[in-house]
């Protein structure tokens, strides 16, 4: 056998151990070193043959020798199915990996090891990955989870690839795929971020990726994202854009942010800022909160976060 088809051989030998509940589920003192010949069991001999057989391992094969020993030794869920992820080098090893989830009884334990091989089997090969969370026969909820996790996966290697599949998907699906790839997409290009989001076909789902983009791109860059909110329609969507930016805004340099609102236009989007703004500074100043309140245009906006405002400050005087 080959240097490669020996370490082949150990990779697929602890996938099989693992479904199998042989080598990969010995108690914690098994990994000490082997025992006689004597006193080993066949597959023990043969697995330590293996690993003996080359004496010059490569980085890569100790890494997989480490991953073994690790799952062994996993005195948790969270740890061996980090283990776990580390042992899934294509999607033969990713498949045999899901083989091994159906034998978990506990759905919140199978869950978790369903997404350490997401996320691992996207790593290196994100298409199979993302085919298979498409097709999975899992529940919905524990689906929507998995082609979130597949595409976060894919997006950080390849955000153009990955968001122009996500424009082919039906709209179920494509939803969990822009919450995964707009956010990896914006903090590499968030300019072709935009772009993508607005190339979408249904509206629902340009909106969508184009809020998931601007708060990442707000947070980076809020003067940019901004200018490009402002080049959208008045409305509703604006004013989603504009709040989403002013949020972000005043995380980083509240100052800025708010002389920014004061110069905005009157309209939805301003309304929708300066609510923001008072109901951020409800609780550290109420007074400046009550000034941004009363600026609001549209009365049945301004009238609720008046109320709002007036309500919080009579519980605080209720309190001992």
């Amino acid at each position: 056998m080959s240097h490669r088809g020996q370490r082949n051989a150990l990779l697929l030998f602890a996938i099989f151990a693992v479904a199998t509940g042989g080598l990969l589920f010995l108690p914690r003192h098994a990994a000490s070193p082997p025992p006689s010949s004597a006193g080993r069991s066949p597959a023990g001999s043969q697995t330590f043959a293996m690993m003996r057989s080359s004496r010059h391992q490569t980085a890569e094969e100790i890494a997989e020798h480490q991953s073994r020993r690790a799952f062994r030794e996993a005195l948790n869920a969270v740890d061996r199915c980090a283990a776990l992820s580390k042992l899934i080098k294509d999607s033969t090893t990713a498949r045999q990996a899901l083989d091994w989830t159906k034998s978990i009884e506990d759905q919140a334990t199978r869950n978790m090891a369903l997404d350490s091989v997401a996320c691992a089997w996207a790593r290196c090969d994100a298409r199979a990955a993302v085919a298979w969370a498409l097709s999975t026969n899992e529940d919905p909820l524990t689906k929507s989870a998995l082609i979130t996790t597949v595409f976060s996966g894919w997006a950080g290697q390849n955000p153009k690839d990955a968001s122009e599949f996500a424009s082919t998907l039906d709209q179920a699906d494509q939803t969990y795929a822009i919450a995964a790839v707009a956010p990896a997409f914006a903090a590499v290009d968030p300019k072709a971020a935009i772009q993508w989001s607005q190339s979408l076909a249904e509206e629902d789902a340009r909106n969508l990726a184009a809020n998931y983009v601007v708060n990442t791109w707000a947070r980076a860059l809020p003067i940019e994202a901004a200018t490009w909110a402002l080049t959208q329609p008045e409305g509703f969507n604006r004013a989603d854009y504009v709040r989403t930016v002013v949020e972000r805004w005043l995380e980083t340099d509240a100052n800025a942010a708010i002389e920014w609102v004061r110069r905005l236009p009157a309209g939805t989007s301003r309304d929708s800022a300066l609510d923001l703004i008072a109901n951020q500074f409800t609780d550290s100043d109420p007074a400046f909160a009550a000034n941004y309140a009363e600026n609001i245009y549209r009365p049945e906006l301004r009238d609720a976060r008046l109320r709002a405002l007036a309500n919080k400050a009579l519980s605080k005087k209720s309190q001992p």
